[in-house]
This record gives C-alpha cells, structure tokens and sequence, in this order.
C-alpha cells in the first residue's frame, strides 16, 4: 500500500515501530501532520478537506496494523508486545480521527436535527387538515387554519421551503374545503332547527286544539250524561209512582174481586146451606112418613101388640139398612 495518501514517512521500520513504545514517534507524528492541517468549517471544500484527512488517519491506521500483522507472522515471540501496540495504534488512531473529525460530525448532527425538524414540521402541517371527526366545528376548522398561517407559514423552511409551499397550498385548500362544507352544514342545520321548532310549535298547537276539543266534547258528554240521568232518574221516578199506583189499583181490584168472591161464596154457602137444610129436612119428612106407613102397616091384627122393637133398631129400619152397626153417609 502507497504511503501518499496516509500520514506516514515514506521509509518506516516495522522492526522499529512494533517494539515498546516504538510506536510514539509515528504517533506523534501523524497527530502533528493532522493536527496542524487547516480545517475550515465555512466551506463546502473546507468540510470535505476534514472528511479526506480523516479518511488518512483510518488509512494510516489500516496501512500500520496491517504492518504490525505482518510482523506476527515472523515474530510470534513478540506477538503479545506487538498486539499492545497495535492496540494502542487503533485507539490512538480512532481518537485523534474522532478528534480531528468531531466538527464535522458536529456539524452532521446539527444538520441531521435540522432536517428532522423541518420533516417533522411537514408532517404536522399535513396533519393540520386531518379530522378525528367526520364532521369538525366551524371554530376547530379555524383554528387549525390560523395556526398554519401564523406558526407553518412564517416558519423558515430554508431549502424545503418549495415542498413547504406545496404541502401549505394543499393543506390551506382542504382547511377551506372543509369550512365551507361545515358552514353549509351549520346553514342546514339551522334550518332544520328551525322548521323543527316550527313543526313542534304547530304540534303544540295542534295537540292544544285537540285538548280543548276533547274538554269541549268531555263537557258536552258529561252534560249530555247528566240531562240523561235526569230524564232516567224522573222517568224511574215516574215509573215507580206509576208502578205503585198500578199496584194500589191492583190490591183495590184484588180486594174488590175477594170481597166479591167472598159475598159470592157467602151467598152459595147460604143457597147450599138452605139446600142442605131442606134436603134434610125432606128427607127426614120422607122417613117420618116412610116409618109411619110401614107403622101403620105392622100394627098386629084385631088391635094386637106386638114385640116393641128398640129405638135404634126401629130407626135403622125405618131407612131401610141392616142392623149391620154403620151408619149411612151423607
């Protein structure tokens, strides 16, 4: 490997360098060559000088371990002392490479944090028009779109200021698409709220005409109800007096009828009485001349007597029956 492009004499004794301590002077001389080499952060030319030196140092770095590797090859006894150095080679080396290179990497980290800052401000600029909501408020809307006028379009996007401009017209374009389409919804909203309330006020109306309709016809129905009860009360009252005059009229008739009735039973009782009475009396007629004749008719010849019967025996006769111990029936 050529020594033109490392930070090293052209003639180096591996012999030497590897031996204890014997790497100092290289060290030492590779830290003063870079060391004293300008680094100027101000310019393009001046940040790739430093990147190109610090390649140098790892070159330097590479080229002498690799030296050191070879001399272990052929000095096995000294490995151990060689690895030291060599050691103290690659943290010496990446040091001083760190040393020489922390502007830069200084300087990349800056620029890393810049540009992350600019990604992130895109990102939220973009998410400025995004909803968590499928219909946002009017006041949501416009405060999303002052924020991005006041902080994403005053900030200095510097050399993202092109994709800047893109993403604020997009983002500006779908914040007024998104108002008008919510003032158009408030409008609409409005309206139904209104016609609502007009329809519930109609419904209001309604309902109380209807109420003092049925107040009305309950009335009425009471009213109606009432009078009715009136003329069935005064007709239930007329048909009880009638009613009990029909009664009165009937026990009248009734007793009337039962005292013809009794007169009449009285009368034929009288008639059957006398009827009766007569019927005996023509029949005890009958029997008084009835016993007489057959009398007459026993009487004993030439004035005789005979055997006088007894009373009972002479009567029973007298009528034609057995002396059999009953007596006839009427």
């Amino acid at each position: 490997m050529s020594t033109d492009l490392m930070l090293i004499p052209e003639k180096i004794n591996p012999l030497v360098i590897f031996t204890p301590r014997g790497s100092q002077d290289i060290l030492d001389a590779i830290r003063h060559k870079a060391r004293s080499t300008p680094r100027d952060m101000s310019t393009k030319e001046g940040r790739a000088a430093i990147a190109s030196l610090a390649r140098t140092i790892a070159s330097s770095k590479v080229f002498l371990d690799d030296s050191g590797k070879t001399l272990t090859e052929e000095w096995t006894q000294k490995t151990k002392s060689v690895n030291i150095e060599r050691k103290r080679i690659r943290e010496g080396l990446d040091d001083l490479r760190d040393e020489v290179r922390k502007p830069l990497t200084d300087w990349e980290d800056k620029e890393k944090n810049r540009i992350a800052v600019h990604e992130t401000l895109l990102a939220n600029l973009y998410r400025n028009s995004e909803f968590d909501c499928a219909n946002p408020s009017i006041e949501l809307i416009q405060s999303r779109q002052m924020i991005v006028g006041s902080v994403y379009a005053s900030h200095q996007w510097e050399e993202f200021s092109e994709r800047a401009s893109q993403a604020l017209d997009i983002v500006r374009e779908k914040l007024q698409n998104a108002l008008e389409l919510a003032e158009k919804q408030e409008k609409e909203r409005v309206e139904l709220e209104r016609l609502r309330h007009e329809e519930s006020a109609r419904l209001q109306q309604e309902n109380e005409r209807k109420q003092r309709e049925r107040d009305e016809r309950l009335q009425s129905e009471a009213a109606d109800r009432a009078r009715l009860a009136a003329e069935l009360e005064a007709q239930r009252k007329a048909d009880i007096a009638s009613h009990e005059r029909w009664r009165e009229q009937e026990r009248l008739q009734r007793e009337r009828d039962e005292q013809e009735q009794r007169a009449k039973k009285a009368e034929n009782d009288k008639k059957q009485s006398e009827l009766r009475a007569k019927a005996a009396a023509d029949k005890a007629n009958a029997i008084k001349r009835k016993l007489f004749a057959r009398n007459a008719s026993e009487s004993p010849p030439n004035g005789g007597k005979r055997k006088r019967l007894p009373k009972r025996e002479r009567w029973i006769r007298s009528i034609g029956l057995k002396s059999s111990g009953r007596l006839p029936l009427h």
